[in-house]
């Protein structure tokens, strides 16, 4: 469930540096944003905070990829700063000529700036622009924003191996799941006890609309995984199935080695313990 509002973007006559500007791509310029709310009443059902019950909202401004919901300071942020409530306005720094989108994150809370840069406190309700640009000639627009609640997924991830022979029980892995902008959200390390796979489960993964996450498993004698995946319903299954490394020769050896010719024949019983060591 969603709702919109709209964003208006006034060009303020300050452009930084513009007298180094060569060319109209380059160079940036300081932006007003309002904020203009939809003023239906519908409300979603999922858990969430309307712009007006929010005490404190955070405006991010970053490339067109996917908003994440985690709102902490990213080396992908272009700009960042807080909504006057009062005026329902924001002032940002943005680049000419480049594709952006606006990422809102809304908090019953009242926060500082500085208060926000990690991710201390859960975000309730987001926002998420169109991409958008500002050229140096222009003077205003109307960017549409989606409004979401927050929901929660329950992520399964089922481990198992391509192979018939399954996993090697005894053997130690690690999962990791990261959002876009690679900040760790669940880490995990186990050993298998099973050889038909390994279970990990990850309780209240917030998602928005559809949220994409990465994984990245490693277990010892098996190609490492790592795949992006979107999460968009309340409760979610990942079947990640390993590649097992090739056995190089150099890891096999014998012990005990015991070898007896067969009479007068060319031919010998061999005994012993075969023994594979996977580096």
């Amino acid at each position: 469930m969603a709702r919109s509002f709209w964003m208006i973007l006034v060009l303020l006559p300050m452009i930084q540096s513009c007298a180094d500007i060569e060319t109209e791509t380059t160079g940036k310029a300081t932006v007003s944003m309002r904020l203009e709310q939809d003023r239906s009443s519908h409300r979603s059902s999922f858990r969430g905070i309307t712009p007006e019950e929010a005490n404190t909202i955070l405006v991010v401004l970053r490339p067109p990829s996917q908003c994440s919901p985690n709102y902490g300071n990213s080396t992908q942020d272009m700009d960042r700063a807080l909504l006057n409530l009062s005026t329902q306005e924001v002032e940002l720094i943005v680049p000419l000529g480049t594709q952006m989108k606006l990422c809102l994150y809304f908090f019953s809370g009242k926060y500082s700036l500085p208060g926000l840069s990690t991710v201390d406190f859960e975000a309730e309700s987001f926002g998420e622009s169109d991409v958008f640009t500002v050229e140096a000639d222009t003077t205003s627009a109307i960017i549409d924003v989606v409004y979401w609640g927050t929901f929660y997924s329950t992520l399964t991830a089922k481990i198992s191996s391509k192979s018939s022979a399954g996993l090697i029980i005894g053997t130690s892995g690690s999962f990791k799941l990261s959002d876009l902008t690679g900040i760790a959200l669940k880490e995990e390390n186990f050993t298998i006890a099973d050889n038909q796979g390994h279970i990990i489960t990850v309780e209240e993964l917030a998602y928005v609309s559809s949220t994409s996450y990465t994984y990245q498993v490693e277990i010892d004698g098996f190609s490492n995984e790592v795949n992006t995946f979107v999460v968009s319903n309340s409760e979610e299954t990942l079947d990640i199935k390993l590649t097992p490394n090739p056995v190089d020769i150099s890891w096999i050896s014998f012990e005990n080695l015991d070898v007896a010719q067969i009479g007068t024949t060319d031919e010998a019983n061999a005994s012993g313990t075969l023994v594979i060591k996977v580096p």
